[in-house]
C-alpha cells in the first residue's frame, strides 16, 4: 500500500506581512514531508495572502475583529464551532508559527498528536505544545526564525529555498490591466505609492511622498497610484492634496486581490513598513524601495533580491523588543530626505534616465 503523508495544520493568526513571511515554510512543509495535505488557520484578510498558493490545500479564516463585537455566549458558539471543525479533519502534525496564546490553544484543540510551537514555558501556553522549538531571535530575520519551528520536520534549509511567494492568477492579472485601461494614463511607467502604515510611527510624512510623486512624474514621466485599504484613504489624500501633478489614488477602492494584482503591474513601489510593502516584494516584479527607522531593519526587513531600504538606521543598532517606536520614528524615519528616496530611485531605476 502507498505511504499517506501527513495531514498538517499551520497556524498562522497574524498580520498580512507575516503571513507573506511564512509562505517559504509552508512551501517547505508540504514539499518535505509529502504531507498529503497542508491547512493554514489565518485571520481575516490576511486569507487573501494565500490564494491561487499551489502547496494550500486548504485555508480556514477566523476574523478577530468581528469575534471581539460578539456576545460572550456568541463569541463560545463560534469557538466551539471552529474546533470540532478541526477537529473533523483529523490533523497529524499542527505548527504554530507565531506561538500566540490563541494559537496555541487551537493548536492543541486541534486534536493533533504532534504539536510544534516556541519553546515559550516561562509562559503557561508552552506547555499546549509537545514538540517545543529553541527559536534564536537576536539579530535574525523573521524568515530565519521561523525556520527553527520547522527543521525538525523539514530537515537543514539553505537561504535560496525561501522565496517569498504571493501567486497571480492571469484572470486577477488581465482584470488589472483593464482596470489601468481605463484611467486612460498617461504613462506605462506606473509607480504606486504606499502612505499608509499600520502604526504611525511607521509613516513617513504625507508632505514628502507628495513632493517624491511630483518629481517622479517631472523627472521621469511616470504615472504615480496611490494604494491603501479604507484606513488608508486619509493619509492618500492628504498626499493627493499636496501634489501638483495629481496622482490616480485607488485607496479604500480595491481588495487586497486587487490590490496585489496591481502592484504587480507597476515598475516601482516606494512604501513605508507594511503588509502591502512585503507582498510587492514576494511579487518579485515591480522594483520596491521601502522606508524605514531602524527597529525593523533586521526582524521585518525585505526579504527578496528585488527590494532596497532607504534608512538613516543601520542593522547594528536595530532592536526590536521594547522599541520606543516614538523616538524611532523622529530620530530615523524622519530623518530619511526626499532627495534621499529620489537618489535610490536613479539607483534601481537605470532604464528610466
Amino acid at each position: 500500500m502507498e505511504r499517506v503523508g501527513p495531514r498538517i495544520l499551520a497556524v498562522a493568526i497574524r498580520a498580512i506581512g507575516d503571513v507573506v513571511l511564512i509562505t517559504p515554510h509552508l512551501r517547505l512543509l508540504k514539499e518535505r514531508t509529502g504531507a498529503s495535505s497542508l491547512t493554514v488557520l489565518v485571520d481575516g484578510a490576511s486569507a487573501d495572502v494565500l490564494a491561487h498558493n499551489p502547496c494550500v490545500d486548504r485555508v480556514v479564516r477566523i476574523d478577530r475583529r468581528k469575534s471581539r463585537q460578539l456576545s460572550w455566549g456568541q463569541h463560545v458558539a463560534e469557538t466551539w464551532s471552529l474546533i470540532r471543525a478541526l477537529r473533523a479533519e483529523r490533523y497529524d502534525i499542527a505548527v504554530d508559527l507565531y506561538s500566540g496564546p490563541r494559537s496555541a490553544a487551537l493548536a492543541w484543540m486541534s486534536g493533533s498528536r504532534h504539536r510544534y510551537g516556541e519553546d515559550v514555558r516561562d509562559r503557561a501556553r508552552g506547555y499546549l505544545y509537545n514538540h517545543r522549538m529553541a527559536v534564536i531571535r537576536d539579530g535574525r530575520h523573521l524568515v530565519e526564525q521561523k525556520l527553527d519551528l520547522i527543521t525538525e520536520l523539514t530537515g537543514q534549509v539553505k537561504p535560496e529555498e525561501t522565496a517569498l511567494e504571493v501567486v497571480v492568477s492571469e484572470a486577477e492579472r488581465q482584470a488589472a490591466r483593464d482596470h489601468l485601461n481605463k484611467m486612460t494614463l498617461k504613462s506605462d511607467r506606473l509607480v504606486a505609492l504606499i502612505p499608509g502604515a499600520g502604526s504611525s510611527y511607521r509613516r513617513w510624512p504625507a508632505e514628502r511622498f507628495a513632493r517624491v510623486g511630483d518629481e517622479l512624474n517631472t523627472r521621469y514621466g511616470a504615472q504615480v497610484l496611490l494604494l491603501g485599504g479604507p484606513e488608508d484613504q486619509l493619509v492618500c489624500r492628504q498626499v493627493v492634496d499636496r501634489m501638483t501633478r495629481r496622482p490616480v489614488d485607488l485607496s479604500g477602492t480595491t481588495s487586497l486581490r486587487q490590490s496585489v494584482a496591481l502592484l504587480n503591474e507597476c515598475q516601482l513601489v516606494i512604501t513605508n513598513v507594511t503588509g502591502p510593502m512585503h507582498l510587492a516584494v514576494a511579487l518579485n516584479q515591480p522594483k520596491t524601495i521601502a522606508l524605514y527607522g531602524q527597529a525593523d531593519l533586521v526582524q521585518y526587513a525585505p526579504w527578496g533580491t528585488t527590494a532596497s531600504v532607504v534608512t538613516r538606521g543601520t542593522a547594528a543598532g536595530a532592536y526590536w523588543r521594547h522599541v520606543d517606536y516614538r523616538l524611532d520614528f523622529e530620530e530615523f524615519l524622519l530623518q530619511v530626505t526626499v532627495e534621499d528616496v529620489l537618489g535610490n530611485v536613479a539607483r534601481v531605476m537605470p532604464v528610466w534616465q
